[in-house]
C-alpha cells in the first residue's frame, strides 16, 4: 500500500472511510486491489487522450522547426562571410541562436533570408516561417478553446469533453461498485467535503490543474448526466455476472 501512487492512495482512503460510514465495514483487500487496478486503467486511458493527437502534432512541428533551423544554421555558417565585423553570428551554434534557437523566429532574419539570392536559403526560410505560423496559431487556438470552455458552466453532457465525461463516469462506476451502489448525492449544492465529489475531484485536479471544474459544476454533471450512465453500466455488469454464474447458461 505504501508504495502505491499517492493520489490513488488518497482516493482509496476516501472510499474506505465512506464504505465504513455506509456499511459499517472496511473495504476488503481484494476490493482495494480491484479499485486500484481500475483507477490505473482509467488514468492511463484519459492521459493518453489528453496527451494525444494535438500534443503529439505540436511536439512534432516544434521538432521540425528545430531541425530546419539547425540545417539552415549549418548552411549559412558555411557560406556566409563570418569575418565581416557586421556578421550577426560567428559559427553554426550562434547562427542557430540567431535564427531563433528552436523557439520564436527572429523577425529580423527575414530581411536577410527572405530576399536571399540563394534558392536554398529562401526555401528554408519559407518552410521555417510556415512551420512557426502553424505552431503559433495552434497554441493560441488551444488557449482560447480552453479558456472559453472552462469559463462556461456545464449545462449538458456536451459541455464536457467526451474523454473527461468518460473519465468521471469510470470513477463513478468504481464508486457505485465498491462503495455506494446508489451513487448518492444531495440534490442541492454539495458539501465541499462530500466524499464522492472529493473522490472525483482528486484525479481531475491532477489531470486538469487550474481548469478543474468547481464542486457545484461536478455535482450538476454527475447528478444530471453521469450518474444515470454509470448506474446503467453497473446494472448491466451485474446482469452479465448472473448470466455467467447460472448453471443453465453453461
Amino acid at each position: 500500500m505504501s508504495r502505491r501512487n499517492p493520489l490513488i492512495r488518497s482516493m482509496l482512503m476516501i472510499a474506505n472511510s465512506r464504505c465504513k460510514a455506509l456499511r459499517g465495514r472496511s473495504l476488503f483487500p481484494i476490493e482495494m486491489r480491484e479499485i486500484y487496478k481500475l483507477l490505473i486503467q482509467s488514468f492511463h486511458l484519459v492521459q493518453s487522450i489528453e496527451c494525444g493527437w494535438y500534443s503529439s502534432a505540436v511536439q512534432a512541428e516544434a521538432k521540425k522547426l528545430e531541425y530546419l533551423e539547425r540545417a539552415l544554421a549549418a548552411h549559412i555558417a558555411r557560406h556566409w562571410n563570418l569575418d565581416d565585423e557586421l556578421a550577426p553570428f560567428t559559427d553554426e551554434e550562434s547562427a542557430f541562436e540567431w535564427l531563433g534557437g528552436g523557439d520564436d523566429l527572429n523577425s529580423e532574419v527575414g530581411d536577410y533570408l527572405g530576399g536571399s539570392d540563394r534558392y536554398f536559403e529562401r526555401t528554408m526560410w519559407h518552410l521555417l516561417s510556415e512551420t512557426w505560423e502553424w505552431l503559433n496559431s495552434a497554441i493560441q487556438a488551444e488557449k482560447i478553446v480552453e479558456r472559453e470552455h472552462w469559463n462556461r458552466g456545464i449545462e449538458s453532457r456536451s459541455r464536457l469533453p467526451e474523454h473527461i465525461f468518460n473519465f468521471i463516469r469510470d470513477i463513478c462506476v468504481i464508486w457505485s461498485r465498491f462503495v455506494d451502489p446508489d451513487l448518492g448525492l444531495p440534490r442541492r449544492d454539495p458539501d465541499p467535503d462530500n466524499p464522492l465529489i472529493r473522490f472525483v475531484r482528486l484525479p481531475l485536479e491532477k489531470l486538469l490543474g487550474e481548469h478543474c471544474p468547481p464542486n457545484k459544476t461536478l455535482h450538476t454533471a454527475i447528478i444530471d448526466h453521469i450518474r444515470p450512465v454509470a448506474l446503467e453500466i453497473v446494472h448491466s455488469a451485474k446482469e452479465r455476472e448472473v448470466e455467467f454464474s447460472d448453471p443453465d447458461f453453461r
